[in-house]
């Protein structure tokens, strides 16, 4: 929910090229074995990639099909096994799920990562979907 808002064909509000429900960047999606759209690599800001992602999803209407089809980090179920797999490597590479968050969301942990929005802002959702587990 941090990351795409629970919308598949989200892209990142900054433009910068991050899609999809995990906010992948190009070049870590298809280091996570994600077909993209487009022949970027940058795992970085990339406004050109950006830009054209927002037109080839006006092009196609926001159909989820054929955008879950044109570019994987659409696909809910394909982007989230990618997303698991950068998550546990973040995880096993910083020994903490703090760390592994804060460096999701920006290449590396945060000094303090518990203090980051980013990690507050998971933590706040892992505890209401907890309260309603029990």
């Amino acid at each position: 929910m941090r990351e795409g808002c629970g919308d598949p064909l989200k892209l990142n509000e900054s433009g910068d090229g991050g899609a999809g429900l995990y906010m992948f960047q190009p070049g870590t999606a298809k280091a996570y074995g994600l077909n993209i759209y487009g022949n970027s690599n940058k795992t970085g800001v990339d406004k050109y990639h950006g830009r054209e992602l927002k037109k080839l999803i006006k092009e196609n209407k926001n159909n989820y099909e054929k955008m879950a089809k044109i570019d994987e980090r659409f696909d809910v179920y394909k982007s989230s096994e990618a997303a698991a797999k950068f998550l546990k490597e973040l995880y096993n590479k910083h020994g903490s799920w703090d760390k592994a968050l804060s460096a999701y969301n920006k290449g590396k942990p945060a000094k303090n990562p518990e203090a980051t929005n980013h990690v507050k802002f998971i933590r706040q959702y892992q505890d209401y979907y907890n309260k309603r587990d029990n």
